[in-house]
């Protein structure tokens, strides 16, 4: 978020939903659950941070979104939250494309993916610090969050490429790059073909697993 005036200097806009008070949340997240299947249990939704899927949610998503691609000066925007993952089904597919129907804007999924066995060990050590207790339930079948079809990456691949011409950051390359620092962030800025802003320190690096 620190680097969003010198990106939309460049033309690029970076979407940002309104948190509690006023001020910009560190997650899109609200905006991923209005498109998702109404019975997945999300950590948002079982939060309650996430307002109940539904028409009224996902009109709003979708007149937010359209307030957003009409950003004075931008020619290019960035929206991103993790929990667009969970999205599989065309009813969702369909959702998302909704969100920038009407607009003459090309659409470029990027992927973040990594190995299969470091992603489930980082998945489950996040939901155990964020519910220590094991005291929710996480769904049943395709709604299981700890499920095996979350990892399924040749179902993800499947589910965004009917979206638009997907670009893929290889996580565990771009942290081992030693120009990167343990940042993921300059391989998402290449695979966006933005430059990253100079001076750009206040990166959060995940030191966990």
């Amino acid at each position: 978020m620190a680097a969003r005036p010198a990106l939309l200097a460049e033309g690029v806009a970076v979407y940002v939903e309104t948190g509690r008070g006023g001020h910009p949340a560190p997650n899109n997240f609200t905006l991923a659950n209005s498109v998702l299947r109404p019975s997945l249990r999300t950590q948002a939704r079982m939060s309650k941070l996430a307002k109940p899927p539904g028409f009224l949610a996902y009109s709003k998503s979708v007149a937010e979104m359209r307030r957003f691609l009409c950003t004075p000066g931008a020619r290019k925007f960035v929206i991103s939250a993790e929990a667009f993952s969970f999205a599989r089904d065309p009813g969702e597919r369909r959702k998302i494309e909704g969100l920038f129907a009407k607009q003459e804007i090309k659409v470029i999924p990027v992927l973040c993916l990594r190995s299969g066995g470091d992603w489930r060990e980082s998945w489950a050590d996040y939901l155990r610090r964020w519910d220590p207790e094991g005291r929710q339930s996480y769904g049943k079948d395709t709604d299981n969050i700890l499920g095996d079809w979350y990892f399924d990456t040749e179902a993800i691949l499947q589910f965004w490429s009917a979206i638009g011409p997907v670009r893929i950051v290889d996580y565990d390359a771009a942290i081992a790059d030693p120009r990167a620092d343990g940042s993921i962030l300059p391989a998402l800025y290449a695979a966006m073909e933005i430059a990253m802003p100079a001076g750009d320190a206040r990166l959060f690096l995940n030191t966990r697993i």
